[in-house]
């Protein structure tokens, strides 16, 4: 991949996710170590877990109208209970 170093070095989360036909995210594709560190798990775990799985149900909500709206990036709050 051309921009490898720039994905794997970033100093910020940086999540490539699959979308289904609505553009609505459905699965992580590959993730950055910044991204592991700010979801608290492993790489293999993240790509293995729906987006969905990530969220509480209001975020799922606040997220699905985004995408709706055609906005492109998720909202995800500082820090996801379980």
């Amino acid at each position: 991949m051309k921009y490898r170093a720039l994905f794997e070095h970033a100093t910020v989360a940086i999540y490539l996710l699959e979308l289904n036909e609505d553009r609505f995210p459905i699965r992580f594709l590959d993730v950055n170590q910044v991204a592991c560190k700010r979801l608290g798990y492993s790489k293999e775990k993240i790509l293995s877990i729906s987006v969905m799985d990530f969220l509480p149900e209001n975020i799922k909500t606040i997220n699905y109208k985004r995408f709706r709206k055609g906005k492109t990036l998720l909202h995800f709050p500082r820090r996801i209970c379980f």
